[in-house]
């Protein structure tokens, strides 16, 4: 249905989240069209609630007809807008890297909030994707020295150009963690969210996750789903300094088969953690 010149707000935003609600429901279709219209148009939630009339240009409404276009589609609105949301800021996404999840920033939340006092620590993301893991850490705690590895030159660039845009000094290296090595006792932190997602869960997965995001960023195979894990734990044993630790995102389901992973290795202080709606979603351990 074309998108009317002139009109309000708020008949705007039903217009659009009309057009949504046979894919993604209700509720999420009016979160996605929110999302839509402020990223687009920079209509905001206050303009429809104050009934703000518009006059939209030939091509505002080209741009918001192409986006509902894609969003039908079902590829993500983060895609469509370009950015998604991460511990406050806005972080450009593509094709190439994760769309950052509210996950995620429980995990950084955890390492930021477990530091008592201000302090010089080096730390290390690997599997960096969007550079929002050792950005919101570095912006949260300036006193920290962050560092991303990622084996994709252009999830690199689009952390590179997220660091940049955010003002924050954070190193991005190409490294592939299964072929590398880290420097004995290099870094006081280690954090990972590794792919993780089994090959047989694909069928569990939205299209607007297998279609869009980066496999290489997702899966692993169901014969080792744990072999990311496995590698980074094995080297930060000796890449971490003494009293280090070691962060890890999960699969829900190998809650148990990662704290037994990391006591077998010998990590010490092991704290299995759930996320926000009460699934194994982090862990950490130290090094003695």
């Amino acid at each position: 249905m074309p998108i009317p010149a002139t009109t309000s707000a708020d008949k705007l935003f039903t217009e659009v989240a009309n057009q949504l609600i046979l894919i993604y429901g209700a509720n999420e279709a009016q979160s996605i069209t929110d999302y839509l219209l402020e990223g687009v148009l920079e209509i905001t939630a206050g303009d429809r609630l104050a009934k703000k009339q518009l006059e939209l240009s030939d091509d505002d409404k080209a741009t918001l007809e192409e986006a509902v276009k894609r969003l039908k589609n079902e590829e993500p609105v983060q895609h469509v807008v370009g950015y998604g949301w991460f511990y406050g800021r806005k972080f450009f996404v593509n094709k190439d890297v994760l769309v950052p999840r509210p996950e995620t920033e429980e995990l950084v939340h955890w390492i930021v909030n477990s530091q008592k006092k201000p302090t010089k620590i080096n730390l290390l993301d690997i599997g960096t994707g969007s550079g929002c893991i050792p950005i919101s850490t570095k912006l949260e705690m300036p006193t920290f020295q962050c560092e991303g590895w990622d084996v994709s030159e252009p999830a690199l660039a689009v952390a590179r150009k997220n660091a940049s845009k955010l003002g924050a000094e954070v190193h991005f290296k190409k490294v592939n963690i299964l072929e590398a090595m880290i420097d004995k006792g290099a870094f006081d932190i280690i954090v990972s969210n590794p792919p993780y997602v089994r090959d047989s869960e694909k069928p569990l997965m939205s299209k607007n996750v297998l279609a869009f995001d980066p496999s290489l960023a997702l899966f692993v195979g169901d014969n080792d789903p744990l072999i990311f894990y496995k590698r980074i734990a094995t080297l930060a044993k000796t890449g971490l300094k003494k009293e280090g630790w070691l962060c890890f995102e999960i699969n829900e389901a190998f809650g148990p088969e990662m704290k037994g992973l990391l006591d077998s290795l010998g990590y010490s202080q092991i704290e299995l953690k759930q996320d926000i709606n009460g699934k194994d979603r982090m862990i950490r351990g130290q090094v003695g």
